[in-house]
């Protein structure tokens, strides 16, 4: 997301925590004073972070991705995650008007990027086990896995 907004928000100003368009109506509404809808909204103003003020509430956000009710990915600190799906590959481009070719078979894996050292997605840590358990287990996303596959500890008998 790009703003400008001289004398509030400093040039060449970075935030690394996760700020989304959800954010815009409360931050909007922060800024002129006017209130939210009584319905709950899931953004929140970040008028505090556009003011390189720290927002520690916006450390441990994470954004789903769907499509209808399958999940695509999730997003949390510097790691996303993308669950196996399909999606449409462009074979040859349309032209004038004119449908192109494409695909919508090609099969994408699941996958998990640290975009801190790889914002080019292209080292699936997926397979690394202590990098997939520390995202699994700090994400809020999964307590109804991490309660299904839950289990009583076991005890080691020596043979």
């Amino acid at each position: 997301m790009c703003n400008s907004w001289p004398d509030v928000i400093a040039e060449n100003t970075t935030i690394d925590q996760l700020i989304s368009t959800i954010d815009l109506l409360p931050t909007i509404c922060s800024i002129t004073d006017s209130e939210l809808p009584k319905n709950k909204i899931d953004g929140i103003s970040v008028l505090n972070a556009f003011k390189n003020m720290e927002m520690p509430e916006l450390d441990d956000r994470f954004y789903y991705y769907h499509k209808g009710y399958n999940l695509l990915g999730v997003r949390q600190r510097n790691w996303k995650y993308l669950a196996p799906s399909t999606y449409n590959e462009i074979i040859i481009p349309g032209e004038d008007g004119k449908s192109g070719t494409n695909n919508w078979a090609t099969d994408f894996p699941e996958a998990l990027f640290d975009l801190s050292s790889d914002v080019r997605e292209l080292d699936n840590r997926l397979n690394d086990n202590l990098e997939k358990l520390l995202f699994k287990t700090t994400t809020c996303c999964f307590p109804k896995e991490l309660e299904q596959e839950a289990r009583p500890v076991g005890e080691v008998f020596k043979e």
